[in-house]
């Protein structure tokens, strides 16, 4: 009987360490590291939310900010703000914001999310696949690709300087025209 009670406990305790392990990092500096090289290899299509579809040839040629983010992750919800402002300031040059929403929840629930939070830039439904594909580990797992599909950095998690950052390498990195 104790046998069996400590076993349970364990099992709960891990359980409870793979939930709070894909909630992101917690903490106030996100975490980088872990990342494939470039978006060659194989082809994703991505459906948007508002209809049509994205393939990431489409993207060649273009820096793109890959956001993997979800409806129930609070470290994703605070970056939106943020993210919308990007994405207004870069949307009209060689730039691609690719928000991913890993939610199992339907599309519907994911759309009246994005309205409700007044998200201005573009979602896509993603899946596991894909995630594994991008080795996401935590949300929000931010990628910011240069023109050439070579990942410039990785992030997991949120913090303070992260979108400052991100938009530090994508001057750097946008193609002068």
């Amino acid at each position: 009987m104790v046998k069996h009670k400590a076993s349970t406990l364990l099992l709960i305790l891990a359980v409870c360490a793979l939930v709070l392990a894909g909630c992101g990092s917690g903490s106030d500096t996100p975490k980088t590291g872990d990342r494939p090289a470039t978006l060659s290899g194989e082809d994703f299509v991505l459906t948007a939310l508002e209809g049509g579809q994205l393939s990431f040839a489409d993207l060649k040629g273009k820096v793109v900010v890959i956001d993997f983010w979800a409806t129930w992750c609070k470290p994703c919800i605070t970056e939106i703000p943020e993210y919308n402002a990007l994405y207004q300031e870069y949307k009209d040059k060689p730039f691609a914001f690719v928000a991913i929403a890993l939610d199992s929840g339907t599309p519907e629930q994911v759309r009246a999310f994005v309205s409700a939070h007044n998200i201005t830039y573009p979602v896509y439904l993603g899946n596991q696949q894909l995630a594994s594909h991008f080795a996401v580990q935590g949300l929000p797992t931010t990628l910011v690709l240069n023109a050439e599909g070579k990942v410039q950095k990785k992030y997991v998690g949120a913090g303070p300087g992260k979108i400052a950052e991100i938009e530090t390498i994508i001057a750097q990195v946008l193609p002068k025209s």
